[in-house]
Order: structure tokens, then sequence, then C-alpha cells
């Protein structure tokens, strides 16, 4: 029986300096990872880099969603951590992260403000507003870093852009481009590829579509183009020099860009059914700041 519970208290005290050794072990990984892990290429820093933006130019529309770029820097810190654990538990990684930024300098003071803000119930008004502006700031710096491991613009452009077609009609065109807030909106006529640009169009809606601003606003484009010729050189600014692939370095692809107008990003070795080269992206001058 003595024999026995002795070797019940031996078991007890080695399970427990077992447990201590554990609990320092994990104390020491999941409060500040010793090595910070390594994104796995240029693909994976692309698509951390597409959320975040996403995230942030939903909070830039709506100050209370600024929830969405948190989710984006918890999901990199835990990456870059290696563990699952809080935003302050990340800050280690995401600060070497940070560093690889021009706007690094402001990333203590941002990142501290959005931690100690992660954790409150509630979010509304001015209180929202001032922690939207935070989560931008920091989704900024994070973007910026992210994008020093992309080396050509085929991780930087927008891929699949909205172009428009042909048969849409010239309100549709005009609503998109108002929606979305684009200068640009690519289109592809008789197989060569132009820009509608938002001033041309805002220029034809002023001086054409009076009196009958309704039957314009249903007239197809297509239809408009070939009923006018002279429509062509009101509406179209041709893009001939405005394309390059996806290989082109960034700062190759910011000196072509002529007068602000983005690139067109197209491979020459595919073609559609319209025997145009198919465009795969678009970048424009805000994909390179």
């Amino acid at each position: 029986m003595e024999a026995h519970l002795t070797g019940d208290l031996e078991a007890k005290h080695s399970a427990a300096k077992q447990g201590r050794s554990n609990n320092k072990l994990t104390q020491d990984v999941w409060g500040k990872p010793k090595k910070c892990v390594s994104l796995e290429g240029c693909h994976e820093a692309s698509a951390f880099r597409n959320e975040l933006r996403a995230a942030r130019e939903a909070c830039q529309k709506d100050a209370e969603a600024f929830d969405e770029i948190l989710f984006v820097v918890e999901r990199l810190g835990a990456r870059l951590s290696g563990f699952i654990g809080n935003l302050g538990q990340y800050e280690h990684c995401l600060r070497k992260l940070a560093e690889r930024s021009r706007l690094a300098a402001d990333f203590s003071g941002v990142f501290k403000v959005v931690r100690e803000a992660r954790n409150e119930a509630l979010h509304q008004g001015a209180v929202a507003r001032h922690l939207a502006a935070r989560a931008v700031e920091l989704a900024l710096i994070l973007e910026d870093a992210l994008a020093t491991q992309l080396g050509t613009i085929e991780y930087l452009m927008v891929q699949e852009p909205v172009v428009a077609h042909h048969w849409q009609t010239l309100g549709a065109v005009r609503r998109i481009m108002l929606v979305n807030a684009f200068s640009y909106l690519p289109f592809n006529w008789d197989g060569q590829w132009f820009f509608l640009a938002d001033y041309l169009i805002a220029t034809f809606w002023q001086r054409r579509l009076v009196p009958d601003r309704g039957k314009a606003l249903a007239t197809p484009l297509g239809v408009v183009l070939r009923r006018d010729h002279a429509s062509k050189d009101l509406l179209l600014l041709p893009a001939d020099e405005n394309q390059c692939g996806k290989h082109l370095p960034p700062y190759e692809a910011a000196g072509r860009m002529k007068e602000g107008r983005p690139l067109l990003v197209v491979d020459p070795d595919q073609v559609d059914a319209d025997k145009k080269s198919r465009l795969i992206g678009l970048i424009s001058p805000a994909d390179l700041l």
C-alpha cells in the first residue's frame, strides 16, 4: 500500500513538473513567436494584399465595416506567427512584415489604437469613423509591405476587370462608371481595344442626349457607334499604347501610363471568339501607389 502511494505521488510530481515545462513552452510560443513564418511566394502575398484591399474599400464606404480589415489582419497575423491567438500576440510578426513598407514608421501608433479598440463591444458614430480611419492606415501599411514581395504586375493587377460590351446601353455604361467610380472602362470594338473615358462620356452625354434623353439611355453602345461614325472619336480612346504583358515590372508599368490612363494586361497567345487578344487584367496608377 505504501509503495502504491509513493508511486502515485511520484507520478503526480512528474506530471506537475512536465506541466510546468509545457506551460513555459506554450507561453514562449503563444506569447511571442521566436521565429515568424514566411509566406509561400508571390501568390500568397498577392492573395492577402487583395483581401486587405477589398476590406479597405468596404471600410471606406461604411465606417462600421472596419472589422472586415481586422479579420484579414488577424488571418495574416496567424499565418505569419504560426498559431491561432489574438491580435496583440500577432504584433511581433506583423511588425516584421510592416518593416518592409515605406510607411512602417506609423505602424506602432496605428496598431496600438486598433488593438485596444478590437475588444470593444460596440463602435458607432464618431468612434467608428476614427477606428475605421486607423484600420485603413494599418491596411495600407501591410498592403505596401506585401507589394514589396511582388516583382511583376501579374500579382498587382486587377484580374478579370469589368469591361463594356457593344450590346450594353449608354445608360448601363454610364451607371457602371458612376457606381464603381471608374474613370476608364475597357471596350473592344472590331477586335481593337479602346477606353471609354468618363470625361468623354460626360461630354457626349451633354451634347447628344438633349432633348430625347430617355431614348438615348436605351440605345446600345454598338448601335450608337455604327449609326454615327463621328461618335467613335467622341467616345473612344485608342488603347494600343496602353497594353502590356503580365511579366512587366511595376516601375516600367508606371512609366507607360500615359496621361494617367491604366494599362490593359493582355495575353497575345490567347484570343477569344472575336479574334481579339484576351484581356487578363488591368492595372491603374492606384494599384502601384
